[in-house]
């Protein structure tokens, strides 16, 4: 072979050396990214589930609220019932 077919070659290879260097950095940057979207995913996952759970706190505390207007209703109308017994 030539020298100038050989350094066309070595040229090349050179090329193709860089050409899978730069396809190594965006393949780590691309598993970066992969990464930081399952971690965002499974954030959100955990959001959403706490989410669902706010209505089924906000109807208990509406149930002990009504309980505890029933529970010292009664409380009263007893204390009132006592009151009258007594005198």
């Amino acid at each position: 072979m030539s020298e100038e077919r050989l350094k066309v070659i070595e040229t090349k290879i050179d090329k193709l050396a860089e050409a899978i260097t730069k396809l190594a950095v965006i393949d780590e940057r691309l598993a970066n990214v992969i990464s930081s979207n399952n971690r965002t995913a499974a954030r959100v996952e955990k959001t959403e589930e706490e989410l669902k759970k706010i209505p089924l706190l906000e109807d208990r505390v509406d149930r002990i609220s009504v309980f505890s207007k029933v529970l010292a209703s009664a409380v009263i109308v007893a204390m009132v019932n006592m009151i009258f017994k007594v005198i």
